[in-house]
């Protein structure tokens, strides 16, 4: 639910572009940094552990990347995300917590000029999918940055099949893409409902059979996951340029 992979640790995607051993070295990494993430925490109880897994693998990759899309809207609060307020924040007991479902309910009751304002219907992320194939800039720093001769470089390279790999890339890039609707949708409030009947007996389990083929039927389904896995491994492609260029070196400017 939070880590939002399977439960092996791998993304189909990312499976299909690496050796057997190296499918088998991979998941392995990943099982096991999750069972040390876990051995630190201080309660068990599934809701705790759910709320420490989500402040470990989201506060800094989400909120602090360089790239947050929402930047210009939040730098106000992005300093108080420092490592000491993480730490204070990552061991609150479950009293001082606020479930986000229990805050908008508060809210909602509270100060109900404030729920009026409706919930933005529309996608408002970058559409990386079309920029990293039409985009100029960007599709030319991703073909770079995904020549296997790069790539070969980076610690992933030894468990990467070539022939998988080269093949993955080509097809992503030849793919024939439209730009992300920006129009208003009812997902929103589709979302809304299938949370204000998840818990209801029966309801709950049927909603969660029935919501890939309403995504699917509405348009609303999820692009397909090479993207974000292309992304990663260009981003690990120029960081170890960088490193093999000294960036990171003693002394580096």
């Amino acid at each position: 639910s939070i880590t939002k992979v399977p439960r092996d640790g791998l993304l189909p995607a990312f499976r299909s572009v690496l050796t057997p051993s190296g499918a088998t070295h991979a998941a392995g990494e990943y099982r096991a940094q999750i069972r040390d993430l876990a051995a630190g925490f201080t309660s068990h109880d599934p809701k705790d552990a759910q709320d420490a897994f989500y402040f470990h693998l989201y506060v800094y990759r989400w909120l602090l990347a360089a790239t947050y899309f929402r930047e210009p809207m939040v730098t106000a609060r992005r300093p108080l995300l420092g490592n000491a307020v993480f730490g204070f924040t990552s061991q609150l007991p479950r009293w001082l917590r606020v479930d986000k479902r229990a805050l908008v309910a508060a809210l909602k009751l509270e100060f109900p000029d404030l729920a009026s304002v409706p919930i933005a219907s529309a996608v408002s992320i970058t559409d990386w999918g079309y920029a990293m194939r039409h985009d100029d800039g960007v599709r030319q720093f991703m073909r770079a940055n995904l020549m296997w001769d790069r790539v070969r470089a980076t610690p992933l390279g030894g468990l990467l099949d070539r022939q998988a790999f080269e093949r993955v890339v080509d097809e992503f890039f030849a793919a024939e893409v439209q730009p992300m609707s920006r129009a208003p949708s009812g997902l929103g409030r589709a979302l809304a409902v299938r949370r204000a009947i998840s818990t209801v007996p029966g309801l709950g389990q049927a909603a969660r059979r029935m919501e890939p083929l309403l995504r699917k039927v509405m348009g609303w389904s999820e692009p397909a996951r090479t993207q974000p896995v292309l992304w990663r491994i260009a981003l690990l492609s120029l960081l170890q340029k960088r490193v093999e260029e000294g960036a990171f070196s003693a002394g580096a400017a």
